[in-house]
């Protein structure tokens, strides 16, 4: 958290706040930020103070409004619930609370002193020679939807959290024997042979030629397949910095601030109703035009990176301006005309119809026949009955990690069959495969590499899962409880 506001310090103006957060949320403090008549407990513990339910709503009001600030879309209580949103806040309000109380267990703090050079040596709050510029944090400070005293609260919980996790990673030692295993794991090479069928394709099966009154009743069932996507029409502008600060003698500090104040401008008037017509005026910029799908859309090399609000946006909505990839200005864009999805008659689309019905039968034909396979394949007959059923061979060797020759699919289910045994069929999107695996070893040139390279990371990770451990013993000791049945009070 603490670090997303560091590295958003010299952004645009909601980017200083909160800088690549689309559907996910930072939020500050946890305290209890309001006190109704009507304030129940929603989450219990033991040892430690409870969440009250105005505080998860207020959590969670914040939360909200961050993500529509930035996805300057509206979030429907459907697409919440669809997250599981409730769930994520009341997750992480209960992370945090044991969190404090691990801190105080251990009696840690943070002083302010601590925390005040802490900020002095971010990058963020630095001038050109590297040095502590209080204009530039006070800048920061006045943009935060918070009290200075609750970002210094937050801040010295964040420094209180990395301190005492890296003092857990300073005194667990990972046992040499788990790392051996791993490596092990790692270095694990298993022989395999396997049957690999291009489901989609006629193979040897018989050839399928459709009569009329099949494509007819495909095509009646089927219509969603043959659906032509929506397509938009957009208006758009692009605003180069130079346009806002033709200036490239003003200090970075100046620029920063024109930046900002011509941002805000841009955003006051998109809501207060302006065109795509009158804001290319002010700023003498072209108006160019897009028509297409949401695919070619974000296929666009400029338009890419804005697809998803497009495509959520009503006729003749003006977005709001968003900042372009690689430095390259601010794009507003305007919906002037949608055209839906729709269906083509058959006739038009025949060929199309054909191929797809063509390309299931011979789909279902082939996953038929590899079952027949799989029931009749033994480690024993494996190479004789692939002949019969016309199946090529072919062998490998499989690692613990990704090969370009294979799905990862296949070389997970080969890890995991047993030696000399036969795995389950595996059906992808296009293809299928049977393996049978041969042999197992040791490749011990790459467990060197591993034991070089990676012996650290592995030690990482089983002492940030033993920090895991830690939190789920502080859960369990404080017999967390959380009542969602109250929820449902949210509108009261």
């Amino acid at each position: 958290m603490l670090k997303t506001l560091r590295n958003a310090a010299n952004n645009i103006v909601f980017k200083l706040i909160l800088v690549g957060i689309v559907l996910s949320f930072v939020l500050f403090g946890i305290g209890d930020v309001i006190r109704g008549r009507n304030d129940y407990d929603l989450v219990k513990f033991k040892n430690l103070p409870s969440i009250t339910l105005s505080h998860f709503i207020q959590f969670k009001k914040e939360a909200i409004a961050r993500i529509e600030q930035n996805s300057k879309e509206k979030i429907t209580d459907e697409t919440l619930a669809q997250m599981g949103f409730d769930q994520q806040v009341i997750s992480k309000l209960v992370q945090e609370r044991l969190m404090e109380g691990w801190i105080a267990s251990q009696n840690l703090t943070v002083g302010d002193k601590v925390v005040a050079n802490d900020i002095k040596k971010s990058p963020n709050f630095q001038d050109d020679k590297g040095k502590f510029n209080a204009d530039l944090y006070k800048g920061f400070i006045s943009r935060l939807p918070i009290p200075e005293e609750e970002f210094y609260t937050r801040y010295k919980f964040d420094i209180a959290t990395g301190l005492l996790q890296d003092n857990v990673k300073h005194t667990i030692h990972a046992p040499k024997l788990l790392e051996d295993v791993i490596i092990g794991y790692l270095s694990q090479v298993k022989t395999a042979k396997y049957v690999k069928v291009n489901i989609a394709e006629k193979g040897t099966l018989a050839e399928v030629k459709p009569s009329n009154e099949e494509l007819q009743k495909f095509y009646e069932e089927n219509k969603l397949k043959f659906q032509l996507p929506e397509e938009r029409t957009l208006q758009y502008i692009i605003i180069d910095k130079k346009m806002i600060n033709p200036n490239v003698k003003d200090s970075a500090e100046k620029q920063t601030k024109q930046l900002m104040e011509a941002i805000k401008q841009l955003e006051d008037a998109v809501a207060g109703g302006e065109n795509i017509k009158e804001v290319a005026a002010r700023y003498k910029a072209k108006i160019a035009t897009f028509k297409g799908s949401f695919t070619a859309m974000e296929k666009d090399s400029i338009l890419g990176s804005n697809a998803d609000s497009a495509f959520a946006m009503n006729q003749n909505e003006l977005s709001y301006p968003a900042e372009l990839p690689e430095d390259k200005g601010y794009i507003l864009f305007e919906v002037s005309d949608v055209l839906e999805g729709r269906v083509p008659p058959l006739d038009k689309i025949k060929a199309s119809v054909t191929a797809e019905y063509i390309k299931g039968a011979y789909i279902a034909a082939n996953i038929e026949k590899l079952k027949e396979f799989e029931a009749k394949v033994t480690a024993e007959n494996f190479d004789e009955l692939s002949k019969q059923f016309g199946f090529a061979l072919e062998t490998i060797d499989v690692r613990g990690r990704s090969d370009p020759k294979i799905p990862d699919e296949l070389t997970y289910t080969i890890l995991q069959t047993q030696p000399n045994k036969v795995s389950s069929l595996l059906i992808l999107e296009e293809s299928a495969y049977v393996a049978k695996t041969i042999k197992i070893a040791t490749d011990k040139k790459q467990a060197d590499i591993i034991k070089k390279s990676s012996r650290e990371n592995i030690s990482n990770h089983f002492k940030s899962s033993f920090i895991g451990e830690i939190m789920e013993y502080f859960n369990a000791q404080n017999n967390t409880e959380v009542r969602m049945e109250l929820l449902g009070t949210q509108g009261n």
